[in-house]
């Protein structure tokens, strides 16, 4: 009890410690003025009484500091110490600190954001009764598979460091006081990465979204991401901060005096300081070239060509029960769907079809013969994308008509054969030239297969893309629905070209238009333009998120570590301001060494950003890992943010008076 009751004595001296403090201090300068009253009584002259008494105020400050210890906590009162002078120091610097916190925020905000999402992803268990029991099914679903599953479903002052070590504070205390610093850093920045993973997980589930397929993904900050990011900060920590702190405390004190006298006019470390933005300028050129190479893949597919005009259609995936719809039936109910969608107020034009453009869904079929003269290569050589459409598929989605003539009504399962083709169609197994009026046949170069009846080509389309943006355009060739056994399927899409350029208006007047036919059909409606964002999802997603985030990290990073060693020359340009050097000499001398320094990184940051880029070479899309453009603009940013990164404390320094510069 007694060990109890001395415990909380010494945690609640914490709280009145200055009062504490205070009377100490007051009773040693009265026994210290006591004995300074004893000793001019005794003869001594004052001279020597005042030698005396500075000589042994260190004594007074050692008693204080072992009477402090007894009385309170060491350990706790040291950390408490170190925390106030860690707080101290940040607001004494804060542009290092911002720098710093927002580094950290940045790096361990985005690795917290992509664990907020595994977390409620893949970690946790799923907010549903029995979630050991439900199984994935990832297929193409009609509604007759639905149908039969369903039925049978069952984060110290600098002074105080220096004079600490003047009076003889140990390694291991001086380590502690600068790992505490360090943790403070730590400490802001886990704040902002806590912010920064909320608003970086959110800004992912929004991409992920479309209005065909609502992603809604509620990422909390609860423990665990704290947790998280609290045990990140802790780790980097020791990792970035140790190093340093270790090369400090070996220092011997008046080794560590001579130092900060030499770093006046040149201090030792600079080499290692130069190092370091040299490695930043290197590291940063290859984040913000890599990054550069998505957001322009990324622009250059959103910016492609696709050969439809999406903006104005709207699709509608359409299946029915085969059991309940006879094959002689569904024909006639196809037309009866699109008959509905194109009474729908505003809807121009439409069309039925086996596949809609940029569906990933394709019927690829081989080439055997055009007129009659066996295709070249290999059976791989020979394939082309093939779909089953009906009269006003072309006008529909808007592809031009570049020679001869569209599928008709006339175009039935009695007429003969007929084919409308794409221009990359007739370059690839034609050569080019005029292809309507050809005939072409399905089919494989074996000799056991006699191939498909002879089939005319009627027309020639404009190239779109059909079933990939990253594969670009393929031959195609576009069959009539009648033909094709289209109106015969258990499924069809249903395109409707809208008056004005916003299709979304029109997504619920279609689907209430289809469901009003037959209320057991399964129907998906859809502006196409959600088609072709799903396309380039992943690229919207690495340019939103990821180039974002890296070109925050790279020019905040190498604005703080070249602001920060230009900062560090602030006592060697006052002293050649105090020797006559001029302001604008002062300016040209650093921004010449910035100039070096620059040069020298970017020439190593070109070869890393090369091998960078090699490795995400499959994430690319006509463009090459070295692309000049590419590497040239992310150069002139660095260059830029290092020259500013450099000029403002340079600007600041030369505009101090040197005097101050020296005392700093």
């Amino acid at each position: 009890m007694r060990a109890l009751r001395v415990l909380v004595k010494r945690i609640a001296a914490l709280w009145r410690r200055n009062d504490a403090d205070a009377d100490l201090r007051d009773e040693l300068e009265s026994l210290a003025a006591i004995e300074r009253d004893e000793r001019l009584a005794s003869g001594a002259s004052p001279d020597e009484v005042r030698r005396d008494v500075l000589a042994r105020s260190g004594s007074v400050t050692s008693v204080q500091e072992v009477v402090r210890r007894r009385r309170l906590l060491g350990w706790l009162d040291d950390l408490a110490r170190d925390v106030r002078g860690g707080l101290r120091m940040s607001r004494r610097q804060p542009l290092l600190t911002g720098v710093v916190m927002l580094s950290l925020g940045l790096g361990l905000g985005a690795n917290a954001a992509i664990f907020s999402i595994v977390d409620h992803l893949m970690l946790r268990q799923l907010p549903v009764a029995h979630a050991d029991r439900l199984l994935i099914i990832d297929s193409f679903w009609t509604y007759p598979i639905w149908d039969r599953m369903r039925l049978q479903a069952d984060r110290v002052d600098g002074l105080a460091a220096w004079f600490g070590t003047r009076l003889g504070a140990s390694r291991g205390r001086l380590l502690r006081q600068l790992l505490t610093e360090n943790l403070v850093l730590s400490a802001g920045g886990a704040g902002a990465a806590v912010a920064t993973a909320l608003v970086t997980a959110r800004l992912f589930v929004s991409q992920l979204s479309t209005p065909r397929i609502p992603v809604s993904l509620d990422i909390p900050t609860d423990a665990r991401l704290l947790v998280f990011v609290a045990g990140c900060a802790l780790l980097v920590t020791p990792l970035f901060g140790l190093w340093p702190a270790l090369r400090t405390t070996r220092l011997v004190p008046a080794d560590a005096m001579k130092e900060q006298t030499r770093s006046v006019v040149g201090n030792r470390s600079r080499a290692t300081s130069d190092a370091f933005v040299v490695g930043q300028i290197a590291l940063s050129l290859a984040l913000v070239g890599v990054a550069a190479l998505l957001v322009r893949t990324f622009v250059g597919l959103a910016t492609m060509p696709l050969g439809v005009e999406s903006a104005r259609v709207v699709t509608a995936a359409v299946s029915l029960d085969a059991r309940s719809v006879p094959e002689s039936e569904r024909g006639p109910l196809f037309e009866r769907l699109r008959a509905v969608v194109a009474a729908v107020p505003g809807v121009t034009e439409t069309a039925l079809s086996a596949t809609t453009p940029l569906s990933g869904m394709t019927f690829t079929v081989g080439l055997r013969d055009v007129d009659g003269v066996a295709l070249s290569g290999s059976e791989e050589d020979h394939r082309s994308f093939m779909n089953q459409v009906s009269e006003g598929f072309f006008t529909t989605y808007g592809m031009p008509l570049r020679d001869g003539r569209d599928i008709s009504t006339t175009d039935t399962a009695d007429a003969p054969r007929v084919v409308v083709v794409s221009e990359a169609f007739v370059r690839t197994f034609m050569g080019g030239g005029r292809a309507v009026g050809r005939q072409v046949r399905q089919g494989t170069a074996r000799q056991d297969d006699p191939g498909g009846p002879p089939i005319e080509i009627i027309g020639v389309v404009g190239d779109a893309v059909y079933r990939d943006v990253h594969q670009g355009v393929r031959p195609t060739m576009y069959v009539p629905a009648a033909q094709a056994g289209l109106m015969e399927r258990t499924s069809v899409n249903v395109a409707a070209r809208t008056r004005a350029a916003e299709a979304l208006a029109f997504v619920e007047p279609v689907r209430r238009a289809i469901e009003g036919v037959d209320s057991r059909l399964g129907v998906g409606v859809s502006p196409h333009t959600t088609l072709v964002r799903s396309a380039i999802m992943r690229e919207r997603l690495v340019a939103t998120v990821f180039g974002s985030l890296a070109l925050l990290v790279a020019v905040v990073g190498l604005y703080g570590v070249t602001a920060y060693t230009v900062s560090r020359r602030r006592g060697e340009l006052g002293l050649r301001l105090a020797l006559g050097a001029t302001p604008a000499r002062v300016l040209r001398l650093v921004l010449g060494r910035v100039t070096v320094l620059v040069l020298v990184g970017v020439a190593a940051g070109v070869g890393l950003t090369l091998w960078a880029g090699r490795a995400i070479r499959t994430l690319l899309v006509n463009l090459e890992p070295g692309d000049p453009m590419t590497l040239v603009g992310a150069a002139l940013l660095l260059v830029v943010t290092a020259g500013l990164a450099a000029l403002i404390p340079a600007w600041r320094a030369s505009r101090t008076s040197p005097a101050i510069a020296l005392r700093e």
